[in-house]
């Protein structure tokens, strides 16, 4: 992965947290009942799980977009990544057929929830092959660097 490319990974990804974030915010303050309901992987409201997240979200996004640090930018892409096929994996074993990652700001959009999942789990997929390919490039550049030194 080419250094250009890379950092248009970082940054459309920063983009995306921002968007992911602020949806869950908006739907955090609303009141539909479902945000009283104690989500099956944490067992806290989903109220807090989505403000919660949305937190980590932005600064991770903050981090990303305000250094030039690429191994903490990608690592921490990645981390969250992983962090939410996790999430997935446990709802999906839980028996539960789609993520309610954006919470209620689903039902105000022109597409089904269905649709809305399938979206998510497209920036899921996204953000987990961008980052661990960053990281691998940087990886093998970073042994490049070390054999031609020696």
């Amino acid at each position: 992965m080419k250094p250009k490319l890379m950092h248009f990974f970082v940054y459309s990804s920063v983009l995306v947290l921002i968007l992911t974030s602020m949806a869950k915010i908006i739907s955090s303050s609303g009141s539909a009942p479902i945000l009283e309901m104690s989500d099956p992987v944490f067992n806290i409201s989903y109220r807090v799980v989505f403000l919660v997240v949305a937190g980590i979200e932005l600064i991770i996004a903050g981090i990303c977009a305000f250094t030039n640090r690429i191994w903490l930018q990608v690592g921490l892409l990645s981390w969250l990544a992983t962090c939410f096929i996790a999430y997935r994996l446990d709802l999906k074993f839980a028996g539960i057929r789609y993520c309610p990652c954006l919470g209620t700001v689903v039902d105000s959009l022109p597409i089904s929830r269905n649709t809305a999942d399938s979206i998510l789990l497209l920036i899921v997929v996204y953000l987990t092959i961008g980052g661990y390919a960053s990281l691998l490039w940087l990886y093998w550049q970073t042994r490049k660097l070390a054999v031609l030194k020696s």
